[in-house]
């Protein structure tokens, strides 16, 4: 590494890569690590060029980096240092630490842009240097307002585009939906859970409520120039949620809606768009069709522009119709979109989109019977987009035969593919579309496509669920699909996940409110499906909201199966929130449903949530029995589980200071936890040990036990059991005489439950405030 300058500013580099992606401020690393502010600075900053050994090791333990990080960050901080012995430290090389991730989310700019030049210009003037501005500490946001089709979105690509280079760390891009015919708006949770993907944050370190989200997103722009598109917003209190609170980034927001609350109170800048003027119109028309066709036939140019009435989306919908279809002399399209106009008259003269629909039903005229059947049913389908798979499904055709169809309607701009494979509808696209599907469909017919599609999400989405997580009971008698669902790896699942949770979110909460229908079945297993993928991620809300729609289908349909499953996930829910006694109602309810269906292998699960939920509200005689029925329960159904039990019954002993039975417990739980698909599992039987070994006086031994577990849920990014075991363990440093090290392990505890505001942090709270007055 090299020495001097140019050594200590990659140290410094280094350390704030780690801090930031702990999610630290200097000053957290100051108190995790007992350095002061001003070291953390000068390291940073370059100005401090060969740490002391023993801020090499505060800085270590506070950063808690794995492996070849630990390595690197050792190798960067200790060159030349020397060690106690006065000899050099010399690590092990390691691979460069990975740059923060520079989102580029971006769809592509619109094609043949043209006019808003005086816009343009407004835009330009936001991108002055922060000490020119008016507020110089105030965020820059901009709300880009109009109606329906008149190009908001077009605009803020093409001038987001035009100068993200300001923006080094990168771009976001969230369509909120706020006026998405077929779905409701994106919820600010929703919209925040998107934004930490994109910023690569793991979900155990998302906070629960939207406060702390909120503010999480904020720490993290905090240090960043970013630029953030907030597109089709229903209202202020959709977007302020997303706001930076420092003036490095600047944020766009598209909406329909005037977004008045926002101006007020946001300082943002409105600008509202029109109608296009004739000669921007032109303007448009040259870009897509080349000046000399305009120019040979100005008269059937002015018929169309007249025909679209200024409206952008019609121009650019007959403009790409015209380009992609046979070199007709421009006055027959325009002649045929005059007498098309003329046909429709259940819009008002005035109304832009009557202009709109006389344009989509001329463009969707020219299509062959295959596309424009497509076209129809595409308005059934729930959105926000689709691929080539479920649009097959949906038609009941091959593939490929789908996916040319789609290409096809892309082309003459009636859908947009933004991102490869993926196909979206402008929401009075989708809306045109779904009326044509009432004219021209029967209702047997539109019936029969919602099933093949909800079939199609239905059966691929329990296989994706399997194939993540294989130990998962599947317990769901499935109709035969009408095709394998196909997925190569673990991968290919996740990345289907990826595409397709907001489509299956949309179905699910679409079908839920519908009177009933055969598709209760496919809406619960749905539900079931999506399970894993929501609680991993930390999506609590989507997940909570997803489950009590299956119910109500499960319900509706008298199927106890269906009630059990959704009410055993509300339940997670209720332990993951710290929810007793709602959790507890939901496993009444689901125990219920088991004993009903004879099915034991559920009801030794439920009856072991029960034994938790018992023990973490001190029930200890409850949790004992509840655990010993379990046990049972699982021998008669599926032994492979009876790990789960015994470690209950190991916990209650300890709790009531029987350690030699927990210990004998905990020995039971090791032999049945060796056949158990789950690696997780382990962990839960090692900590329960420790605590056995601790209550013991075996401090080595428990401590031991107990960061075998940390390794195992770090892994699995386990964050509350995380700071469960960093707890238990500065409890046994203190006992040991390592005060220091207890505070540590408190610290860390400490940081993580406050991220994920549970009320567990008043525990280690409480140790540290302890610990102080004991110094003191």
């Amino acid at each position: 590494m090299p020495d001097g300058p140019a050594g200590a500013a990659h140290i410094g580099g280094i350390v704030r890569r780690l801090r930031e992606r702990a999610l630290l401020t200097q000053e957290e690393l100051a108190g995790r690590s007992g350095l002061s502010v001003g070291t953390i600075r000068g390291i940073e900053a370059g100005r401090i060029r060969r740490p002391h050994q023993g801020s090499v090791r505060l800085l270590v333990a506070a950063l808690e980096p794995d492996g070849p990080e630990q390595d690197m960050l050792l190798v960067a901080l200790s060159a030349g240092t020397p060690a106690a012995d006065g000899s050099p430290m010399a690590p092990p090389a390691a691979p460069p630490l990975p740059a923060r991730p520079v989102p580029a989310q971006l769809p592509a700019a619109p094609a043949a842009f043209t006019g808003r030049g005086d816009t343009l210009a407004r835009l330009d003037a936001l991108l002055a240097p922060e000490a020119d501005r008016p507020d110089p500490v105030a965020v820059p946001v901009v709300a880009v307002v109009g109606a329906a089709g008149i190009g908001k979105t077009a605009l803020a690509l093409h001038w987001t585009h035009r100068v993200k280079g300001a923006f080094p760390d990168g771009q976001l891009h969230l369509n909120l939906r706020g006026f998405d015919p077929g779905a409701a708006p994106l919820s600010p949770e929703a919209a925040l859970r998107a934004c930490f993907d994109a910023l690569d944050v793991p979900p155990a370190r998302v906070p629960a409520t939207i406060d702390g989200q909120s503010g999480l997103l904020r720490s993290l722009l905090a240090e960043r120039r970013m630029l953030l598109v907030l597109d089709n917003a229903r209202d202020a209190g959709q977007v302020r949620p997303l706001l930076p609170g420092s003036p490095g980034c600047l944020v766009v927001v598209t909406s329909r809606v005037r977004l008045t609350g926002l101006a007020a109170t946001d300082s943002a800048t409105v600008l509202t768009l029109d109608l296009f003027t004739d000669d921007e119109a032109r303007r448009l028309l040259t870009g897509h069709l080349g000046a000399d066709r305009v120019a040979a036939e100005p008269d059937a140019v002015t018929g169309i522009v007249d025909a679209c009435a200024g409206l952008p989306l019609a121009l650019t919908i007959v403009a790409a119709r015209a380009a992609a279809g046979p070199p007709f002399p421009l006055g027959v399209l325009a002649g045929q979109l005059r007498n098309i106009r003329d046909q429709l008259d259940v819009f008002e003269d005035d109304d832009a989109a009557g202009d709109l629909r006389a344009v989509m039903s001329w463009s969707v005229r020219t299509l062959d019977d295959e596309t424009g059947r497509l076209f129809r049913l595409l308005g059934l389908h729930p959105g926000p987009d689709v691929d080539p798979a479920a649009a097959a499904a949906l038609a009941g055709l091959p593939r490929p035969a789908a996916a040319r169809a789609l290409a096809r309607l892309a082309r003459v701009h009636l859908v947009v593919e933004e991102r490869p494979g993926r196909y979206s509808f402008h929401d009075l696209v989708r809306a045109y579309a779904a009326e044509l599907a009432g004219t021209h469909e029967s209702a047997g017919a539109g019936r029969a496509a919602v099933e093949r599609l909800y079939d199609h999400l239905m059966h691929h989405a329990h296989a994706a669920a399997l194939l993540l997580r294989p130990e998962r009971r599947p317990g769901l008698p499935l109709p035969v699909p009408s095709g394998p669902p196909s997925f190569a790896d673990q991968a290919a699942a996740a990345e289907w996940f990826d595409g397709e949770l907001q489509v299956l979110l949309t179905a699910v909460a679409a079908q839920s409110r519908a009177t009933g229908s055969a598709l209760d079945g496919a809406v619960w297993r749905i539900a079931w499906a999506v399970q894993d993928v929501l609680d991993r991620g930390g999506w609590w809300a989507e997940l909570a909201a997803v489950q009590h729609a299956g119910l109500v289908c499960a319900t509706r349909l008298g199927d106890l199966l269906g009630q059990l499953h959704t009410r055993r996930a509300l339940a997670l829910v209720g332990f993951r929130l710290g929810r007793g006694r709602e959790a507890a109602e939901h496993l009444g309810h689901a125990l219920h449903c088991a004993e009903a269906l004879g099915d034991v292998p559920s009801q030794a699960q439920v009856t072991y949530n029960i034994a938790l939920l018992l023990l973490r509200q001190d029930q200890l005689d409850a949790a004992l029995a509840a655990a010993e029925r379990a046990d049972l329960l699982y021998a008669a159904g599926e032994p492979v589980h009876r790990w789960r039990a015994w470690q209950v019954v190991a916990q209650c002993h300890t709790a009531r200071g029987e350690h030699q039975e927990a210990l004998a417990a905990c020995r039971r739980a090791l032999l049945f936890v060796r056949a158990s698909p789950d690696p997780a599992s382990q962990a839960f039987v090692w900590d329960t040990l420790a605590d056995a070994h601790h209550r013991l006086g075996r401090l080595r031994l428990a401590a031991a036990y107990k960061r075998r577990a940390s390794a195992r849920f770090e892994a699995a990014g386990d964050a509350y059991h995380l700071s469960q075991i960093l707890l238990d363990l500065g409890d046994i440093e203190r006992d040991a005489g390592d005060h220091d090290g207890a505070r540590e392990q408190w610290e860390a505890s400490l940081a993580i439950l406050e991220r994920l505001e549970h009320p567990d942090a008043e525990l280690p709270r409480a140790r540290l405030a302890a610990a102080k007055l004991t110094v003191g």
